[in-house]
């Protein structure tokens, strides 16, 4: 397998080579979309032939080895020639950039969305005979990467614009280092067997010398490349991606004791609050002293805000909860840097002077915007610790955030109709914040975040309509609806549900379905003309189906015309071509249904709007019962649907089936699907299907929807058309 392995990595490169050398010659343009798309097919050709890697790691990880070795002295010395990227370069470029992706794979895994480990594959050749080789070449594949890290760094912080340096190699070098370090870096001995006595831990990179020197490394390149290459933004992002891995896990003490993290702390304090048109001088030596130099300060504000806001979420994330005084003082001094922020344009906002499109108020604002949404999305690893899981400063981001959610909240009326990245940013900011603090907050803390989302939606749907009526082919362009759509599923879930205080005495201010339903109803004209947008789609209709789900006595309380909007969305929604959409809408039908059949929950509603579960008949009927090419995928929560539908007005049931019959042109198709109707209503089985408690009701269910299922199985085969 180490020949079929070493022969696919010296092809692909070889391709890889080919094609960049074809683009430098022919000087061709760069078109973003289709290099990310073909990146995504080379990662994943890569990660699928590391699996034969991993057969016999010792020659292919030797291979790969003798390979870098061989390229990186070929780079060192391109960039020792110094002059302009020709043919030749590019190739030894690419090469480089190639090998980096191959060691990642072979070496890491993608662990998104799951505890980052040490592949088995290396956990088990580490304990084997042949560790020490294994162990060994791991090493110094780091240590060459590492090394080119740094020396890259070093060298665009004096000579940025020279061709000679990659962004395409920083991007790999930090993706590599994001991936190896969340695993090697002293790990958890406890996620594996045996870990604790394999060469590769306690020998290597298990030691906290050892990967002490490696976080230095990082975090000095990761700083000198925020600093030196602001406007690459892949660059800038994956620098920070790899900080927030080295945040988590053992290794995140390192970060204090690190001059690099420390440098970035001081150039975001320096100047992390100054607009980019602000024009500054400082004194060289007070910079060196800080461990800075005049250009990083000056790279480091030409910085766009969303990423100084990534900058400060992950200044917060690796300080926040840690008990050393370091640690507290770089919490402190990045709150009372942001909150500065907030002051400043609290005083723009109550002087007359400066209207609210003054370019210096929206500027501040942008920027205020940015850096507490920053800090609101911090994944703050500290209240996870077992350490500070108990301390008061576990907790000191929800009472910094707290106070602040009222001026954030009216910054959606004041700027959101002058900037649609404000209003944009100021929903991201609430919805991280609901969605990684929610269930850590105390009954007064929730009701802060409920008032101010209800205010922000509010000031939102007074000029959402407006926006989102400038039509766009890009999904893309509607981020402002998707962000609130996540607001209010993020305010309804059940671990925020389970920390409100609803004691007897309590007095909540704001109730939970108040705002849900009230974002619901300013957001369906805005939502309604972007249906045709997946994410949008399952975005809303995941969270209308939940509510409806959820509060099914609350709809009785609706006003009439937002009911009528809000089931005319869910009828819209349930024969729909995405399966998971429609069968949301569905599922939403049938419990609305049943919470009326059992507490006549919509007689209000029905007052007022008599034909609405007439018409749900209809349409389930027609738009999805008796429509092939959509019931087939939904059978089983349309049969739900249909049960409760029965059960609520089976008169007029029987009824629009029989209109519905006299339509079919052919005698002979109305007597069967006649026949077929009267089988499928069994009313026993729908009486004890809604009244049935436990198994009885859950056995008599079932027992509908297998009809069910026969039922349009049997239609389906010899009816073509209504």
């Amino acid at each position: 397998m180490a020949g079929v392995y070493i022969n696919c990595v010296e092809r692909r490169i070889q391709i890889c080579k080919s094609v960049e050398g074809k683009c430098v010659r022919e000087e061709v343009e760069l078109d973003e979309v289709g290099e990310r798309l073909d990146e995504e097919e080379l990662g994943e050709q890569i990660m699928n032939v590391s699996v034969a890697g991993r057969c016999d790691l010792v020659k292919c990880l030797g291979g790969l080895n003798i390979e870098l070795t061989r390229a990186l002295g070929n780079l060192r010395g391109l960039f020792e020639r110094g002059g302009e990227v020709g043919e030749e370069a590019a190739g030894v470029l690419e090469e480089v950039r190639v090998l980096i992706l191959f060691v990642g794979w072979l070496i890491t895994d993608e662990t998104a969305g799951e505890t980052p480990i040490i592949p088995e594959a290396i956990v088990e050749a580490c304990a084997s005979q042949q560790a020490q080789q294994i162990a060994s070449t791991i090493t110094q594949i780091v240590t060459s990467l590492s090394n080119l890290s740094s020396y890259q760094a070093m060298k665009i912080s004096t000579e940025s614009a020279s061709p000679m340096y990659s962004p395409l190699i920083a991007q790999q070098l930090m993706w590599f280092f994001d991936r190896f370090c969340r695993v090697y870096l002293m790990p958890n001995p406890r996620l594996y067997d045996g870990l604790e006595q394999s060469i590769l831990y306690k020998d290597n990179f298990g030691l906290e010398a050892n990967a002490q020197a490696l976080i230095d490394v990082c975090t000095k390149s990761a700083v000198l490349y925020i600093t030196s290459w602001p406007s690459e933004v892949d660059v800038v992002e994956g620098a920070v991606k790899m900080l927030e891995g080295l945040c988590g896990g053992r290794i995140r003490g390192g970060l204090t004791r690190s001059e690099g993290w420390r440098n970035l702390c001081n150039v975001f304090w320096l100047v992390g609050a100054t607009s980019i048109h602000t024009n500054l001088a400082f004194n060289p030596q007070e910079l060196n002293a800080m461990g800075l130099t005049p250009a990083m300060v000056e790279g480091f504000k030409r910085l766009n805000y969303e990423r100084r806001g990534d900058v400060g979420s992950v200044i917060a994330c690796g300080s926040g909860g840690m008990p050393d005084d370091d640690s507290k003082n770089i919490m402190n001094k990045t709150l009372m840097l942001v909150e500065g922020t907030l002051t400043k344009l609290a005083a723009f906002i109550s002087d007359p002077s400066f209207p609210n499109t003054n370019i210096e108020a929206v500027d501040l604002c942008s920027l205020c915007v940015s850096l507490f949404s920053g800090i609101c999305r911090s994944p703050f690893v500290g209240i996870v610790d077992s350490a500070a899981e108990d301390s008061a400063e576990a907790y000191v981001l929800t009472k910094f955030i707290t106070p602040s959610l009222p001026k954030l909240a009216a910054l959606m009326s004041i700027y959101g109709p002058v900037d649609n990245s404000i209003k944009t940013e100021l929903l991201t900011a609430l919805t991280s914040y609901a969605e990684l603090y929610i269930s850590f907050l105390n009954p007064v803390e929730s009701m802060a975040l409920y008032n101010a989302a209800s205010e922000m939606i509010k000031g939102y749907s007074a000029i959402g309509v407006g926006s989102s009526a400038k039509e766009s082919d890009e999904e893309d362009q509607h981020e402002d609806v998707l962000q609130a759509i996540k607001l209010l599923t993020h305010l309804g879930t059940k671990d925020f549900i389970d920390v409100v205080d609803n004691s007897p005495g309590s007095t909540p201010t704001v109730d939970v379905t108040e705002v849900l339903f009230y974002g619901i109803n300013h957001l369906l004209p805005l939502v309604s003309g972007l249906l045709e947008y997946p994410k949008i789609a399952h975005q809303f209709f995941d969270l209308v189906g939940y509510i409806v789900e959820a509060y099914p006595e609350k709809l009785n309380s609706l006003p009439p015309d937002f009911f009528e909007s809000l089931i005319g969305s869910l009828l819209w929604g349930m024969s729909s071509n995405d399966v998971l959409v429609g069968k949301s809408c569905l599922r939403a039908i049938e419990e609305m249904t049943k919470e009326h059949v059992k507490n006549s929950t919509l007689s209000g509603i029905l007052a007022n709007k008599p034909d609405t579960l007439k018409l749900c008949v209809q349409r389930l009927l027609t738009d999805v019962v008796m429509a092939p090419s959509v019931v087939f995928d939904r059978i089983d929560v349309t049969g739900g649907a249909l049960l409760v539908l029965i059960a609520a007005d089976l008169n007029y049931f029987t009824t629009y089936v029989r209109e519905m019959i006299s339509r079919v042109g052919v005698q002979e198709q109305q007597q069967q699907l006649m026949a077929a109707f009267e089988q499928l209503v069994n009313l026993e089985t729908i009486q004890t299907g809604i009244q049935g408690k436990g198994n009885v009701g859950r056995t008599a269910r079932a027992a509908f929807k297998k009809t069910f299922g026969l039922f349009v199985g049997h239609v389906h085969s010899f009816l073509v058309v209504l």
